[in-house]
Order: C-alpha cells, then structure tokens, then sequence
C-alpha cells in the first residue's frame, strides 16, 4: 500500500506550486504509458477496473488509451461527440443587465482567450483546450494547468494534464498524484513538496489558488466518480471487437491459402502401409510450410497432404464487429444513422429522430463546459483584471445547425408585426450574429 501524504507535504507542495510555473510537466517514469496488448483479456479489464473504483486511475487510462488507439470506430465515435462543442464557434456573452461594463469585459475576455497560444510539446491553445476538456466524457474527468503573465491579469499557456495522473480519495476530492515518483529526488533527496505528490492519493487539487486547474468532470453516467465516463459503457464492446478481429484474421489466412492437413502412416494393422520413417514425415512438414509459397511439393508416398478450403458464408465476425459498433454509437453520439449505414438508413424521419437526440446531446455537453469554463477560468481572469465585483461573463457554443434564415426572419418579422415582444440579443442569437460593441457603427434601414 502507498503510504498517503501527510499535511505538511501538501501544504509545502502548494506553497511550491506558488512559486513553480507549472506543474503539469509530468515525472520521467510516468510519460511511459503501460501497453497491455494481447493481455488485455476480461479479466485483466475487471481487475483494472477494481483497482479505478477505489481510486488507482491510472491502469484505467492506460487500458482506455489502448482501446482507442486500436479501435478506429470508437475513437471516430468520441472525436465526434468531443468536436460537436470544442469544434463549434463560441462567444463570449456578458450577463443580461451588465451595462457598458459588462460588454468591455466580455471583449477583454475574449480578446485573452484568443491570444493564448500552443508553445511547447504539452502546450494548448484554446481551441485545444476545448477538446481536450471534452476527453472527460471519455475518461470521466479531465483536467488542464493554467499559466499566468508576470502580472497575474492574464492566462499565457493552457498545459494538458494527462487523466492518469488523477486519483480519488474516500472524499471524492481529484488528486494529483504522480504514481512513479517526480524522478527528480529519490528518498531522503526528494524535497516534502515531491514527496507529497509521489504518495497515494497525491494532492487535492482545490487546495490551490483558484484559476491554477481547469477540471471539467461531466456528468455522462452519474454514480461515483471514480465509475464516471463513457468509457465504462463501451470498454466491454471494444475489447470483444478486438477478439472478432483476431479470429476474422485467422479466417481470412485460413480462406486464403486453405487449411493445410497433412497425415503420415504409422504402419499399424494387419493393412496399413508401411510406417512413414522420421525423414518422410520431417519432408510432410516442410511440404506444408511450404505451400504459403511455392506451387508445387513433393511428398513421400508414405505421407498424405490435404487442403481444406473455408466455407462460402461465414458472417458471425461481421455481425458481432456490427453489433458492438452500433453499441458503442448508441451510447457516445445517440443513434447510429450518422455512423453507419444499415438497414434503416434510408428512414427520413428515423434520422430525423436521430440527429435530434445528437444535438440535445450537444447542448448538455455545451451547458457542462461552458460552466467549467466560467468557473475555473472566465471567473479567475475576470477578478484578475477587474476586480472581484465585476461581472463575470459566460460563455455560448453554435452547437445548433444552421437554420434557413430567410423562414427564420420572416417568422421574427410576423412576431414583431404582431406586437409580440421580442429582445433584440435574443434575436441576434437565434441568427447567430454578436451583440455590437458600444461604440460599432449600425446598420440603418434605408
């Protein structure tokens, strides 16, 4: 068992962090990722996933790395849902009532986050930063460092965190934890602060000032924490794709150059042919290594070689690699019209229904990142530069299509000619056009 912190290590490991750039650079030994490979059987997943529910998360990365990285309609799937929010136009928008101010922070907040750029291997941009954020729907939880300018007013570098460095405590508070050590001093040479984060289950992330961690934690299953994420609902049909594929594999070799057999006599009974001597069945051996190559083979006449070809119809790999990407589909994206293409792909109004659930599922994961953002970013910048009193702005994500605007103004107009009372920025929103600045030359009817 790791031996926890104590709480002078924390308290010196935030005080470091006061002082340190950043923190996300991770430890030597744990930029190595752990491969499973063909010993990740259900097994091996069950007991990875034992050791998450008790807060040793980063096994269950790992594993989940794997699966995506050999999955290529899984990760499809999850680029998907992530780019439905981190790949739309975003706005940011002051709160109803804010005034002159309230717009003058807005633009300063908008103006910062556009500035932020990727400089260094680990670095993100803000575009990045949005997708990034969204792999929690993945893992459960994801997590970035903030950077500041000199004089604090301003982030400079959004730094990726790897999920594999998070870990749970019994408080469900996420930790730091840097399960290989810091690399940077072993044992009495490693300072209270490296000690801190090297012990289970690290530090707790709120323990720091405000605005130093972005940690989005998406609610996609519910119940505990440490059993968040799509991940539990589409490990299982990922795992079992790759045993179809290895057998398929197998098949594939087997319909191709035939199922060699090859028998021997082994001379007994009162009728059987002599016995084939060691060296007639060593030539029955190189006979049939040889077929993957050669076009003809001699073989003694004590020894007999047989091909089998494969049957006409075998369909079960194809059904079950189909069925387990339709039930990945159905638990990332909500449907599979927009995936793959069966035997309702021509049903209008099905895919109708479909592209409606996408979306509702679009707007929850925007509704979830926008107060992520507002929270551990947009508020810290805003009291930076403003002080604590200023309005804090949020901010909106186009996750809704694109609607005919000429029907769409045409309604607003019979509305306004009705007498309904109507807001000019809801307006604006439903065209997707921004507010005007202050002090912005407008657009007159003739």
């Amino acid at each position: 068992m790791v031996s926890t912190a104590t709480q002078a290590e924390i308290a010196a490991a935030r005080a470091t962090a006061s002082r340190v750039p950043f923190l996300a650079t991770p430890p030597y030994n744990d930029r190595f990722q752990y491969r499973l490979g063909t010993a990740l059987t259900p097994q091996a997943l069950t007991a990875i996933q034992r050791q998450a529910d008790i807060g040793y998360l980063y096994q269950w990365i790992d594993a989940l790395d794997e699966l995506r990285e050999a999955d290529p309609h899984l990760h499809a799937e999850l680029f998907r849902r992530e780019a439905l929010v981190a790949g739309a136009a975003w706005e940011i928008r002051p709160p109803k009532d804010s005034g002159e101010l309230g717009a003058r922070v807005a633009d300063f907040v908008t103006e910062t986050l556009r500035d932020v750029e990727a400089r260094g291997d680990m670095a993100l941009s803000f575009g990045d930063l949005l997708h990034h954020l969204q792999q929690g729907i993945y893992y459960g939880r994801s997590v970035a460092e903030v950077l500041w300018s000199s004089d604090g007013r301003r982030p400079i570098a959004f730094e990726f965190v790897h999920p594999r460095r998070l870990a749970y405590a019994t408080d469900w508070r996420i930790h730091l934890w840097d399960a290989t050590g810091s690399g940077a001093g072993i044992g009495a040479a490693q300072t209270e602060a490296e000690r801190a984060f090297a012990r289970f289950p690290g530090v707790p992330l709120d323990l720091f000032p405000e605005g130093k961690f972005i940690v989005h934690r998406p609610r996609v299953r519910g119940g505990y924490p440490t059993r968040e994420g799509l991940g539990r609902a589409v490990c299982w049909y990922s795992l079992f794709k790759r045993f179809s594929m290895r057998d398929f594999l197998a098949l594939a070799e087997w319909a191709g150059r035939g199922l060699r057999v090859g028998s021997y006599s082994s001379g007994t009974g009162p009728d059987a042919p002599v016995r084939a001597a060691p060296e007639d069945v060593a030539a029955l051996q190189d006979a049939l290594e040889a077929m993957s190559s050669t076009v003809s083979v001699v073989i003694p006449d004590t020894t007999k070689l047989d091909v089998k070809d494969a049957p006409n119809v075998n369909a079960i790999h194809e059904r079950l690699v189909a069925i387990c990407n339709s039930e990945m589909s159905k638990a990332i994206v909500g449907s599979t019209l927009g995936s793959e293409v069966g035997e309702t792909g021509g049903n209008r109004a099905l895919g109708e229904v479909h592209e409606r659930t996408t979306l509702t599922i679009a707007r929850r994961d925007a509704e979830a990142l926008s107060a992520t953002l507002r929270r551990d970013l947009i508020g810290p910048i805003v009291a930076r530069a403003y002080g604590p009193t200023a309005p804090i702005p949020s901010i909106s994500f186009a996750v809704d299509p694109t609607q005919d605007l000429d029907a769409l103004t045409k309604r607003i107009d019979l509305m306004v000619r009705a007498g309904l009372p109507l807001a000019a920025a809801d307006v604006r929103n439903l065209l997707g056009l921004p507010d005007p600045a202050p002090d912005a030359a407008l657009m007159v009817p003739p």
